[in-house]
This record gives structure tokens, sequence and C-alpha cells, in this order.
């Protein structure tokens, strides 16, 4: 009988009757039976019942993001974005010819990242269909240029200068350097068809004039072969003539911003235009605060239609969770060599030619460049207005590259004759090209040369 609510305090009635069996005194019969009657206070507390936690179903973390968009000017200052102004101009455009094969440590085997072809693909070439790329890209077409120009001058010889770094693995090591030009013959006489006699190996360790032996992208650099001629037309620069697209602003400013709970995987910025996806910036973990589109990087995707530019970010946090910002807009103008020739509206020729082949640490122009000058300078006309950069690659201080950029400005200028013509160095400010491979740090060390001439409509 429970005496609480918890039934922890009992109340028990007892019975108990016992019988006797056996006389309690040996040969009697006394027995003994007895009943007894009872109550029975008892406590007896209960066990405490185990708490079920009531599971609350885990809210997945918060994800979003944002991206906005500004323009750059030309002077670097950040300014809002009206619209795209896209205005297309003729131009003549000359992209110089780094006649350097880089080869990797301790090997004498073309690196893939040089374009190769087969015997059957030369046989169908033209020299015009290596005339289609930017700077770095005509130059991965290097030995496909040389041999094509062979073939059009039978005259033409060349010289392999066959290098290594002098260092480690490489110290005096001259069979190398022999090697390395081996390859490269080997390529011209298979593919290309080029009598063996007219290219001569000249083996040797560091090269005529070398790179920076104590820096590390100086002993990369001098692991190379050198392509020397006696006719300059097998080694000159590229020049073609296109329609060069000019935006205004020209740079865009993406700023994006992670507003995410968990740690960002990846992220994508794509802009694209009627579907068209014309530049992706992409990455892992971090995103930048803010992302330059700079046109002149990349004129492949310069917009081409008079169509709104859209642009949107895409994001991964690392529980699996995808996040899409709105799309945003951009509209874009386009003024097209057409129009402003049924408009009669004012118009200039843009040309546009790069001078390198400056070695390290150097501002003198050799023979070549005053060669090349002699190209430019025929493009220069009383009216024309003449722009000289030079820039570096990112060796050497950044004082140090920015006079030293000057210097190659105005060595330049000074050799041009032009009634409006002005000289600035960029120094290591504008990477162009990629520092960490020994082409790309080449090919920043280069003198742009920038003419403006009106068109006069008669």
């Amino acid at each position: 009988m429970p005496l609480n609510k918890e039934k922890s305090w009992i109340l028990v009635p007892e019975v108990f009757y016992t019988y006797g069996l056996l006389p309690e005194i040996k040969d009697s019969t006394w027995r003994i039976n007895t009943l007894r009657f009872g109550l029975s206070l008892k406590y007896s507390p209960q066990p405490e019942k185990p708490i079920v936690e009531e599971k609350i179903a885990e809210k997945p973390p918060k994800l979003m993001a944002d991206v906005s968009a500004s323009g750059v000017d030309k002077d670097g200052k950040e300014i809002p974005v009206v619209q795209i102004r896209v205005e297309e101009f003729l131009s003549t455009r000359m992209n110089p010819l780094l006649t350097y094969v880089f080869f990797d440590e301790n090997s004498s085997t073309i690196p893939d990242r040089y374009n190769k072809i087969t015997k059957e693909q030369a046989d169908k070439s033209t020299i015009e269909q290596f005339h289609r790329f930017n700077a770095l890209e005509t130059y991965y077409n290097l030995l496909n240029i040389v041999g094509k120009r062979m073939q059009m001058y039978p005259n033409a010889q060349i010289v392999l200068d066959g290098c290594n770094s002098n260092e480690g693995l490489e110290k005096n090591n001259i069979e190398l350097s022999r090697k390395r030009a081996q390859a490269v013959k080997d390529y011209l006489t298979s593919v290309w068809s080029i009598d063996p006699d007219r290219i001569q190996l000249n083996p040797r360790n560091l090269p005529n004039e070398p790179s920076n032996p104590q820096k590390q992208d100086g002993i990369v650099e001098n692991r190379r072969v050198e392509i020397l001629s006696n006719t300059m037309e097998i080694i000159s620069p590229i020049i073609t003539d296109d329609t060069l697209r000019v935006t205004n602003p020209p740079v865009v400013r993406f700023k994006t911003d992670y507003l995410g709970e968990a740690p960002l995987k990846d992220w994508t910025l794509v802009a694209s235009q009627e579907g068209k996806t014309l530049k992706t910036f992409k990455g892992d973990n971090l995103m930048p605060e803010e992302t330059d589109w700079i046109f002149a990087h990349d004129e492949n995707s310069i917009p081409r239609k008079q169509e709104p530019l859209n642009y949107q970010l895409i994001v991964h946090d690392n529980t699996g969770q995808a996040y899409q910002s709105p799309v945003k807009t951009l509209p874009v103008e386009v003024i097209t060599l057409r129009q402003k020739r049924h408009e009669l509206l004012a118009d200039k020729l843009i040309d546009r030619f790069s001078i390198i082949l400056f070695t390290f640490n150097e501002n003198k122009l050799t023979y070549f460049n005053t060669k090349i000058l002699e190209i430019i300078q025929s493009y220069i006309k009383p009216n024309s207005v003449v722009h000289v950069y030079g820039y570096t690659d990112r060796m050497g201080e950044a004082d140090y590259n920015l006079t030293l950029s000057q210097q190659r400005a105005q060595g330049v200028a000074n050799k041009l004759k032009a009634t409006t013509i002005d000289a600035k160095g960029i120094g290591a400010n504008d990477f162009l090209y990629d520092n960490n491979l020994p082409e790309g740090r080449y090919y920043c060390r280069r003198v742009d040369v920038i003419v403006e001439t009106p068109i006069e409509f008669k």
C-alpha cells in the first residue's frame, strides 16, 4: 500500500503461520503452531528515469555571397560603371619573337608547353596560322615559325647555341648543351624537312649574355637554346593587321563578399553575354575582396555585342552547400568600324609594337632592336601621337626596376622621330605574362610603343 505519490514509502501487511512437525521435547507430543499478524513500513527509493533528450533537427549553416562591379580608369582611379564602351580601331600589331627555347633542369627534352606538330601538319601549314595568337601563344609556336620561315627563305642558315646553367647537375655539362641544341635541330629537320647542313650547333656552358646566375630565376633562364640567323626574316617579329577593341573603362573591378557561416570551399565568378561566357575567375578557400578584369590582358574576352553584360558569383562551402548570387548586369555600347565610317565619326589608327630582347639588367638597344625601330618609324606620321612604355620582370628591387624601365622607354623614345612623344617607365607593376616561367619574365622585359594616328575623312 503506497503512502506517497512517488511510491517510495510503502505499508506492507504481513501474515506468518508456522506448523510444528516435530515435538518440542523428546518423547512428548508437544508441538507449537504459531500465527502472527503485522504491518511493515518500507522505504524503497525509485530509480531516476533516464532523461530522453529530444533530438532537434540541426539547421544548415547560413550561406550567402554577393558581388558588385565598379570601373577603374586609366589613372587607376575607381569610378562607377555607367556602361562599358567598346570602340573598334584599325590596328597593326607587332609581337616580338623570343628566339630562346628553355629546358628543364638536366634535361634535353623540349618541354610540352612548346607547340609541336607532325610533318603532315607542317606540309599543310601557312605562316599566317601562327600569327593569330597573343605574344606568348605565338612564342610557343617558335619552332614552327622558324621552320616555316626557313622553308620560305631557302638560303637562310641558323646557329643553335646550346647552353646550360653551369650550376649543380649542369656544371660544365657541355654534352647536355649539345643534346639540347640537337633536339631543336632534330625537330626542324624531321618535321620541317630543313637540310641539316643549314643548321650549325654551338654548344657552350652559360649563354653569351647570361641571366643573373646568383638568382634561381636566372639559373632557370640559362638552361636554353638560342636561335641565331644570318637572315633577319627568320627571327623577325610577327606583324599582323587586325581590329583593336578598346574599352572604357579599361578595367572592371568586381568586389565580392562571402557571408557564409561554414568555411568557403571554392568560388567562381562568371561574366557572360547572351549566354556565352567571356571571362571566368575562380579559386579555392580564400576569395579576394577585389578581382580586376583587365581587358588589355585578355582581348578575346572583350564584349563584341551591344547586349548587357551579365555577371554572377557562385560559391560552395565545406558542408557541400552551393549558393548563386543574383545575376547583375552592366550595359554595353559597341562602336564598330563600320558605324564610324557610315557616320563619319572621328577615328584613328592605333598601331602597337612590342620590343623585347633586353637582356637581364640592360637597357641598351641591340642591333636587332634598332632594325625593329626602323619598322616602327615607318608607321609614324607628322600628326601621330606616340606613347612609349617600359617594363621589367620581377627580378630586382621595385625602385630599381622602375628606374630601369624608364631608361628602357626613354632610350627607345630617343631613337624615334615624332612631333608628339612621351616615355614612361612602368617597372614591374604590370605582369602581363606569368613570371614563374622564364619566357614570361623575358616578355616582361619589354618596351611597348603605341602610335595613334588620326584618320582624316575626305
